[in-house]
């Protein structure tokens, strides 16, 4: 896990290790080459009083560029959903957005997505087909 000193300076360099490492992600190597890179998508960072911990993953899907973002507290079980939703434009924008969640570790991580086109670099919705929901005005959608 690599340690930054904001969600600015997480923001700019986590995004772009993720954007370079997306050619050495699953499915264009096996998981044992993706498991030397993990340390370098893990990054920890203070925000609003929390010790906030971010791994993100950029991989290709035939032409579409997925991005995937889990959010999850260092040392708390989970954190508030204003922090998650805050972290995820952050890095992801605001629009075309996914969320789940999953129990990981003995921490409640919260999993956001983005489909992009990789030829045009347009978000992909999805949300056409789930359910929505809208956050501080995010909106988004949630798979249950």
């Amino acid at each position: 896990m690599i340690k930054s000193k904001s969600l600015k300076d997480a923001t700019k360099y986590l995004s772009l290790f993720s954007e370079i490492l997306a050619k050495y992600s699953f499915p264009l190597v096996n998981t044992e080459v993706e498991e030397e890179y993990l340390p370098f998508k893990t990054w920890n960072f203070p925000l609003d009083g929390y010790d906030v911990c971010v791994h993100m993953t950029e991989f290709y899907m035939g032409e579409a560029v997925i991005q995937n973002l889990q959010i999850f507290p260092k040392k708390l079980y989970c954190l508030p959903f204003h922090i998650s939703v805050k972290v995820a434009v952050a890095f992801l924008g605001a629009d075309d957005l996914v969320t789940f969640t999953v129990t990981k570790a003995n921490h409640i991580v919260y999993c956001w997505t983005k489909i992009k086109e990789q030829s045009r670099s347009n978000n992909v919705s999805v949300r056409n087909s789930i359910p929505t929901s809208n956050y501080l005005g995010v909106s988004y959608g949630i798979l249950n």
